[in-house]
């Protein structure tokens, strides 16, 4: 296959762009992404006209590949048409407030927002704000966005900020947990019950490969938070919508 064209494209990209692009995760690639020029069904062609399965699909979003349903194509067209954004509330975003809650039997209220790492930051937030308390239990191997709160490594005796940047006091109150481990969880919140405004966690861990929960784990977390009066957040952007339905939680 031939790469000349990626290649350029990332030189180009290494004097703009740190590290070659505008995500970690797109620029790791080694030793030099693939730029993509296209997509084709469930497929991406790249800069240099190379064609390849795509297993990413936007990183979730493209559940129906690169050709969009007519109907999807013609709302899109037609909502574009009209204009391509506001400064105001629209009926729209209140209709699909109304599908969600309508669909999904957990969700009383919403709030759209502009990624993950917007809904899990608004997701802490809300958390420490409604129990007054700071600390927050997250899953090792878990990933929950560029946030200060959750980019943290070591174990929950000795953690630390696992980024460069994040000053220590984040670190300080969050607490790192093995998944699946009902006796580590259930021993944290004899420790620190008072303390904790939340647990966050994925449904399924899939940030170290795909993990499924084990019987009754979940159910422990919640029977733990309502006990102490923690709240249960579940980080469904990799699941929702796409395992068990229409929320996999």
């Amino acid at each position: 296959m031939d790469h000349d064209r990626s290649r350029d494209l990332y030189d180009r990209a290494l004097s703009v762009l740190p590290g070659g692009g505008n995500s970690t995760v797109r620029a790791a690639t080694e030793p030099y992404p693939q730029f993509a020029a296209r997509g084709e069904s469930g497929h991406i062609i790249d800069a240099d006209g190379n064609r390849y399965i795509d297993w990413v699909m936007g990183l979730g979003p493209l559940l129906y590949g690169h050709d969009l349903p007519q109907p999807v194509e013609s709302a899109i067209q037609s909502r574009v048409s009209e204009g391509p954004m506001y400064g105001l509330p629209t009926e729209i975003e209140v209709e699909h407030a109304e599908f969600v809650r309508r669909h999904v039997p957990s969700v009383e209220m919403l709030r759209f927002v502009n990624s993950g790492t917007e809904a899990t930051v608004s997701a802490v937030r809300l958390a420490r704000g409604y129990t007054g308390r700071e600390k927050v239990v997250i899953m090792q191997g878990g990933y929950h966005g560029a946030q200060e709160s959750t980019l943290v490594k070591g174990d929950r005796r000795a953690p630390r900020p696992s980024s460069m940047g994040i000053p220590d006091e984040f670190a300080k109150h969050t607490i790192r947990i093995p998944f699946n481990d009902t006796e580590t969880a259930t021993q944290v919140f004899a420790e620190h019950g008072g303390e904790i405004a939340c647990v966050l966690v994925e449904p399924i861990l899939a940030n170290k490969g795909i993990i499924a929960p084990i019987e009754g784990y979940h159910e422990t977390l919640r029977d733990l938070c309502t006990d102490h009066g923690s709240l249960l957040v579940f980080d469904e952007v990799i699941t929702g919508f796409r395992v068990g339905g229409l929320a996999c939680a």
